[in-house]
């Protein structure tokens, strides 16, 4: 089972998530029953009485009951007579559904099974475009809803069994590629769990294509977060305005909700998030600030460049003497940082936390504006906006914030 360190660890100094079995079996060799999984039911009732059920306490979150697992696929058991129970989501995460299996006679039917059960709570994590795994901004839609459900919800007394706690997170369809960041913002993520003494375990894509291809796998419980894509099918393409605005970009089809955005649930949460980041690179926790007030000094205006951006900014000269002119002008420093996703989270949190005002076109790594310190602003400008505009920006931003 890939076993994610930076969920038990927290003072590495550079964390990774390599797995402790990351390559997938010959297929055969497979053993009926994967190591992270057990041959024990975690009911007595289990499997004769196994069927699915769904809650949903929150329209945040939602819970399933019984969630079979086989061939990388899905499956919902359900009476025959209930077989378009509504309560199921069909729409299980971005890349899979749910599918319904009727079912007369369950206690008959699973006996014929090769059989396997995960117990406890496992989270479902579906990075939403499988092409980018090194998208931060994808990483982060996951973990900060992720993170307000374990921190403010009562999600686990939803939950069935004995287990109140987070045990597994299950990422379907990541293996073997993780970044410093992830690593260590997965970290603060499942700071609630671990403060409770609580080792969480990963299951991941080869961990999933590891299990012998006639074996089931049921899960005791699992928590699927709230996403902002809205077809309930979870289908891509041209399928009708009737599911929300049509995401092009990145060269994927999806249609998005245009009024939910994930985000933390409560200001707390994400002054937490934010403070938990700096301990865990480590770094000095930013001086708070109360809006309307001088913010704390900081010496940098920076010029955040990706260095994976094709094409750059074409203007690139041009707006590097802008911000110097600028930086002098409000008693700053002045300076280009160019940096890659998959450069070591410190250097990322170095990037903002030192940063009064922080120059960016849209990229990914813009996912670590989320730990920029209070006070400090923030530009974002399109490779096309005119210099002109960019300073009457700051300006503005100098006298408001």
């Amino acid at each position: 089972m890939g076993l994610l360190r930076c969920f038990q660890t927290s003072n590495e100094a550079d964390v990774s998530w390599t797995a402790s079995r990351a390559t997938k079996p010959d297929s055969g060799t497979r053993p009926p029953t994967p190591d992270w999984a057990s041959t024990s039911p975690f009911a007595p009732n289990v499997p004769n009485e196994a069927f699915t059920s769904m809650t949903r306490p929150s329209p945040n979150y939602r819970i399933y009951h019984n969630l079979w697992f086989h061939n990388m696929k899905w499956y919902a058991f359900l009476p025959a007579d209930e077989a378009d129970d509504p309560s199921i989501e069909d729409g299980l995460s971005p890349n899979a559904v749910v599918i319904r299996m009727p079912i007369t006679d369950l206690r008959n039917y699973t006996r014929q099974l090769r059989m396997s059960y995960v117990s406890g709570n496992s989270a479902l994590l579906d990075l939403t475009f499988q092409a980018y795994p090194s998208h931060l901004g994808h990483w982060l839609e996951l973990m900060v809803p992720l993170y307000s459900v374990l921190r403010e919800g009562d999600w686990a007394h939803y939950c069935k069994g004995s287990s109140a706690d987070l045990d597994h997170v299950v990422t379907p369809n990541v293996a073997e590629y993780y970044s410093s960041w992830a690593a260590k913002a997965f970290l603060v993520t499942l700071k609630p769990t671990r403060d409770n003494g609580n080792k969480v375990d990963q299951i991941d894509y080869g961990d999933l294509m590891g299990v012998d291809k006639l074996s089931w796998i049921l899960f005791e419980n699992v928590l699927v977060l709230q996403d902002r894509y809205t077809h309930p099918q979870r289908k891509v393409g041209f399928i009708g305005p009737e599911h929300g605005d049509l995401w092009r970009y990145d060269g994927c089809d999806r249609w998005v909700s245009s009024t939910f955005v994930p985000s933390f649930w409560s200001q707390e949460s994400g002054q937490a998030f934010r403070r938990m980041a700096y301990e865990a690179a480590p770094w000095d926790i930013p001086e708070p600030w109360t809006p309307g007030s001088p913010p704390p000094k900081r010496e940098y205006m920076t010029l955040l460049l990706n260095a994976d951006d094709e094409p750059n900014v074409y203007n690139r000269v041009e707006l590097t003497e802008l911000i110097h002119e600028l930086a002098e002008e409000f008693g700053l420093k002045g300076r280009v940082i160019s940096l890659t996703n998959e450069a070591p989270f410190v250097s990322h949190l170095e990037t903002v936390a030192n940063s009064a005002v922080l120059v960016a076109r849209h990229s990914s790594l813009l996912a670590s504006t989320v730990f920029m310190p209070p006070g400090s602003s923030e530009v974002v400008v399109d490779c096309s906006m005119m210099s002109e505009l960019l300073h009457a920006s700051i300006h503005r931003l100098h006298v408001t914030r």
